[in-house]
């Protein structure tokens, strides 16, 4: 069962708990920057303040984690406050954002909607909701892998699944991962090479031919070809520009 706490932290010179509303995002924001944050926090307790994340047993095969269930330290913009070095790491399962309280004793789950954007090592963290015309963006925690004209974006999430294996039952989480460019401020889902091709098919010789001599793999290396042939699609068009042809 799900627990709400009220947790004070004494190391951090009292401060007084108290209850906020959930502001929903309504924009995408444009760079996850501390610089546009004015206000940082001089007092971290009240993200200590909330629900606990769920126990998971330990027989289960696998994490409900993005990329590892180890925490992370990074920089945490909450109702547009900074909150600097917070460990954290991302319940894909749930789809919610945990942080680890400075004791090593709490996980608290933060609520999803006040998340204005995490920076991590590898990547910035985004909660986006479906905007624009055409919402086909499904809502929820995005990693941002490409911060160009084209952005990248990773979507993941996972599920358990239950399956017999002779006389024994085993429980495994199973990761389901989607991406995500955004192309003149419409997302639009791509898998691989012929996603690619289909959605910047204006240079769809160049591409072909770049993908080829680089030996891209749309496998294992999925990530990087992705960002590596997006990097190029810009190239290209600041070509065009430069020749006058756009």
């Amino acid at each position: 069962m799900r627990k709400n706490i009220i947790y004070l932290l004494s190391l951090l010179n009292g401060g007084i708990a108290a209850a906020q509303e959930l502001a929903v995002a309504d924009r995408l924001p444009s760079a996850g920057k501390e610089g546009q944050y004015v206000e940082r926090a001089a007092n971290q307790s009240l993200l200590y303040t909330g629900e606990l994340e769920p126990r998971y047993l330990n027989r289960l095969e696998g994490h409900p984690y993005l990329d590892t269930k180890e925490y992370r330290t990074g920089t945490l913009a909450l109702d547009g406050v900074v909150y600097p070095a917070v460990a954290m790491r991302l319940n894909v399962r749930l789809d919610r954002l945990v942080v680890f309280s400075p004791d090593r004793k709490l996980h608290v789950l933060i609520p999803s909607e006040r998340v204005d954007f995490v920076s991590l090592p590898d990547y910035d963290l985004f909660y986006m909701e479906p905007m624009g015309e055409k919402e086909t963006l499904p809502k929820g925690f995005y990693a941002r892998l490409h911060d160009g004209k084209y952005a990248l974006w990773k979507r993941s999430s996972k599920m358990l699944e239950r399956k017999m294996e002779g006389l024994t039952m085993t429980n495994r989480f199973v990761e389901r991962t989607s991406f995500w460019v955004c192309k003149e401020g419409v997302y639009y889902p791509v898998s691989g090479k012929r996603s690619l091709l289909k959605l910047f098919k204006e240079h769809g010789a160049e591409l072909k031919r770049y993908i080829k001599e680089q030996g891209l793999s749309f496998g294992d290396g999925r990530e990087r070809s992705l960002v590596r042939v997006l990097e190029y699609c810009e190239t290209l068009n600041q070509r065009g520009w430069e020749d006058g042809d756009i």
